[in-house]
């Protein structure tokens, strides 16, 4: 299956700040700034953002739905009726497909004390979120503070972008795409999909409405979850018929 992104989610990064008494860790007092942080950040990670299906999952779904195998056929092709459902139970099988149907909140950086021994008076977290299609920043930012509903930790907006418009998939630019990956990748199935990560192609949309993102290489699970880490990668065959598709694609415009 080739993913083509239509759109992809808004990226948002907020500061959670919390201020305390700070002092000698000798006697510490109950309730200082690091423990209201972490008791913050358990709120965001026990009450994530409610889950839906935004209408370009649901096309993927019903897209893949045809070309699957019972029992998945007859589920997948009826992504649109068996939305409410498929909205439950995605979330439940993994991080990647949950990211499918909700914002998703990462707290990603932490900061206290400078010392061993010192309590700290002020601790900070650095929360990244990205923003469901259909929702907005301003929204995100108000769960968010509704979620760790305590006066004493600040939430403050550091940056932000809206999600992406989606761009069509019933014209001839996205059809290109399609038979561009049939003739490249026999046998591989092209749908849409909102986009997880955050590119500059969410930038493009202020002058052309038809935006797309695909990566024509060959990735396994293992490849994939190296992204950003230890010894990422890709196969020199995979690069190599990523190259082919490029060319096919510049041979017919």
């Amino acid at each position: 299956m080739a993913v083509i992104g239509v759109s992809e989610k808004g990226t948002v990064d907020v500061d959670l700040v919390a201020r305390g008494d700070g002092g000698h860790a000798s006697a510490p007092r109950r309730m200082g700034a690091t423990s209201r942080l972490a008791r913050a950040i358990l709120r965001l990670e026990r009450k994530p953002f409610p889950s839906h299906l935004p209408d370009a999952t649901v096309d993927m779904l019903e897209r893949a739905g045809a070309h699957a195998r019972m029992p998945y056929a007859a589920v997948f092709g009826n992504a649109r009726r068996l939305r409410p459902l498929l909205s439950r139970v995605l979330p439940r099988l993994g991080h990647e497909t949950a990211a499918l149907t909700r914002t998703t909140v990462a707290v990603t950086q932490l900061s206290g004390s400078p010392g061993a021994n010192v309590i700290a008076a002020t601790a900070r977290a650095h929360v990244n979120m990205r923003v469901m299609v259909g929702e907005t920043v301003d929204g995100a930012i108000e769960r968010i503070r509704r979620t760790v509903d305590d006066d004493h930790v600040e939430v403050s907006l550091v940056s932000g972008d809206e999600p992406s418009p989606v761009s069509p998939t019933h014209d001839t630019a996205y059809a290109l795409l399609e038979s561009t990956v049939t003739d490249v990748f026999p046998g591989t199935v092209a749908v849409p999909y909102v986009m997880l990560a955050a590119t500059d192609s969410r930038h493009f949309h202020r002058v052309w409405p038809r935006v797309y993102r695909f990566t024509p290489f060959r990735m396994s699970d293992a490849q994939r979850a190296s992204i950003h880490g230890v010894d990422e990668r890709i196969g020199v065959v995979d690069l190599v018929d990523g190259i082919a598709w490029y060319r096919r694609l510049i041979e017919q415009l």
